[in-house]
Order: C-alpha cells, then sequence, then structure tokens
C-alpha cells in the first residue's frame, strides 16, 4: 500500500514542481526510493528477529496466561527440535489457528520425547483484518500436485478460506463426480443436484497440514479454512448474500480498473468492515464456466474481471485473483 501511494503521488509530482518538473520528479523519488528502501530493510530485521510459530489445541489456549505450560504434539516437536534444531531456552509463538497467540520459552523435552514449553506473558488476540476473501475454484479435479500448491499459497497471500466448486465442465473432486445441473437460486433440490461427497478423508487431511504449514511459514494467527465441495447452482445463492462477488471470465474488464471502482466507491471497505460475510472469488474450470452459468452467476450479483489475455490454469487465475484483490484491500 505505500508504494502504490508513493507511484500514485509520483503522477501529480510534475504539476508541483513548475518548469522544472523532470528534475524535481527525479529527486522526489530518489528521496522516497531511499525511504522505502529504509522502511524495508526494518521490516526485513524484524522479521528476522520473529519467533518461530507452533500449533497447539485450541483449547489449550483458551485460558492461557504467563507461566503457562504447553506441551507440543510429535510433529511439532520434530520441526523445533530436529529441524529447526531450538534448544531450551529460546523463544517460540505457539497459535491455535483462530486468532490466539502466546509468547513462549522451550523448557525441555517430556519422558514421551514431546517438547514443552513455558508462556512469558499472557494470551493475546488478533482480529482478522480486511475483507475475508473466500476463494471458490473448480479446483477438484486437477491433478499433479497443483491443488496441493493452490492451498499453500491461498494460505500464504491471505485467504479466509478455499472452497472446491463443481460446475458442468468440472463435476468431480478427484476420482469422484457428481451430477450438476444449472438452476436459479432457490430451486435446487436432491431431483436436481446430488448432494457432492467431501474430498477422500486422506485429501482432506492432507490439504489441512498443508494449510496448518502454510500458516506458521507465513506467520498468520488464522488457519485457511476448507469448505465442502458446492455445487455451481449452490453458489448463486452465495453471490447473491455475499458483500462483493469478483467472477473470473476471459474477455471482461481488467481486474485492475474494477478494483479500482471498487475502491474508490467504499465498496471494498464495506467489505472489510468488522462482521461483514466472506468476500467471493470465484474461478472457473478449464474451458471457463458455461454461458449459463456465468448468466446465473451475474444475475445473482457476481461482477466480472478479466486477468488478461493469457490463458491460465486454474490455480493459477485463482492466486492472480486474490492476489490483486489483497492488494487493493490492504490496510
Amino acid at each position: 500500500m505505500q508504494l502504490r501511494n508513493v507511484l500514485r503521488a509520483a503522477e501529480l509530482a510534475p504539476g508541483l514542481c513548475g518548469f522544472r518538473s523532470s528534475a524535481c520528479r527525479l529527486r522526489w523519488l530518489a528521496r522516497s526510493s531511499a525511504s522505502l528502501v529504509q522502511g524495508v530493510q526494518e521490516a526485513q530485521k524484524q522479521a528476522a528477529q520473529r519467533a518461530p510459530r507452533f500449533y497447539v489445541d485450541p483449547a489449550v489456549l483458551r485460558s492461557a496466561a504467563a507461566g503457562a505450560v504447553f506441551q507440543l504434539d510429535a510433529l511439532e516437536t520434530h520441526h523445533a527440535l530436529r529441524v529447526l534444531r531450538l534448544r531450551e531456552g529460546d523463544r517460540l509463538e505457539v497459535c491455535d489457528g483462530r486468532g490466539s497467540l502466546v509468547a513462549v520459552e522451550l523448557r525441555g523435552v517430556t519422558h514421551k520425547k514431546r517438547a514443552y514449553a513455558e508462556a512469558v506473558e499472557g494470551m493475546r488476540q488478533v482480529a482478522w483484518q480486511g475483507p475475508r476473501w473466500e476463494v471458490v475454484a473448480a479446483c477438484g479435479a486437477i491433478k499433479g500436485g497443483r491443488a496441493d500448491w493452490l492451498v499453500e499459497k491461498c494460505t500464504e497471500l491471505g485467504a479466509w478460506s478455499l472452497c472446491p466448486l463443481l460446475t458442468v465442465r468440472s463435476p468431480g473432486i478427484g476420482r469422484r463426480s457428481v451430477r450438476v445441473r444449472l438452476g436459479e437460486p432457490g430451486d435446487a433440490s436432491e431431483e436436481d443436484i446430488d448432494e457432492p461427497e467431501r474430498p477422500a478423508a486422506g485429501r482432506e487431511a492432507r490439504w489441512e497440514r498443508i494449510a496448518q504449514s502454510a500458516v506458521k511459514q507465513s506467520l498468520r494467527a488464522h488457519a485457511l479454512r476448507i469448505s465442502a465441495p458446492m455445487p455451481v447452482a449452490g453458489l448463486a445463492q452465495r453471490v447473491a448474500a455475499a458483500p462483493l462477488a469478483l467472477v473470473a471470465a476471459a474477455g471482461a474488464p481488467p481486474v485492475r480498473g474494477v478494483l479500482a471502482g471498487l475502491e474508490a466507491s467504499g465498496v471494498l471497505a464495506a467489505a472489510g468492515a468488522p462482521g461483514a460475510d466472506p468476500a467471493l472469488l470465484l474461478v472457473g474450470p478449464e474451458g471457463d464456466f458455461t454461458p449459463e452459468e456465468l448468466a446465473a452467476l451475474v444475475d445473482a450479483g457476481g461482477t466480472l474481471v478479466g486477468l488478461g489475455e493469457r490463458r491460465l490454469r486454474v490455480e493459477t487465475a485463482a492466486l492472480a485473483l486474490l492476489a490483486a484483490a489483497t492488494l487493493f484491500s490492504e490496510t
């Protein structure tokens, strides 16, 4: 956001400098760049000093206070002692994926070879900032580990949740498929749409592990929520209720211009207000949404956005849209 403001202000610099506008603008940009570099270096220094983060059960942090002792599970113990090679007295953080954080110090290893740590301060609660972006993408059938990569990067980029989407051109999750028929909001029934099965236990558990690891790596306080697959007919109802829904579609107006307009009109700020429902980022399957699906989503209140002239894979389009939305909604 700071860099965007500097570049935006630079466009006004010539008008403030009279006939020496070019030279003045260059000097102004040089001073601004030096200030930015200094800020970046300070941020890097602070990041290097941040303590590593580990998961504990939410029930453990519910009433945490200074002096409380926390025991890490086997996987977290392995990561702390074998991967990061932490030692007694090292500082770390524990979190529950629900916004609760506690600063602790490593104290030792139990007889069951579980690391334990002692809280050095009370629990603090970190509130979610900005819109809660929910990525709704037809990712269930993509192969080669690309769905796992999408889960990881959605977590790192700050998505609130990820929901696999079932469409006419992508009706399955893994090897499972369901019958999908397009309907108007409110008229979907068991006769029209088969209830989709949740992903196989192994795949769902793997996604949760990947998301949990990305939460710790990116130092976010809230876990990525992975929702049950949703048929496109039911999605129209979600779009109608959402504060904002962006639908990626080939040939639509560029996403930058659309987001700039939403920012100027206050729609983005309203979507990020405390208590607002999640805002939706919708990405169809390879081959895009069908014309009928697009019409239903637009009729429900969706806003079409374009991601350029290149043909993108599902996971690439989802992350491009998420990155653009995150940039414009940063505070």
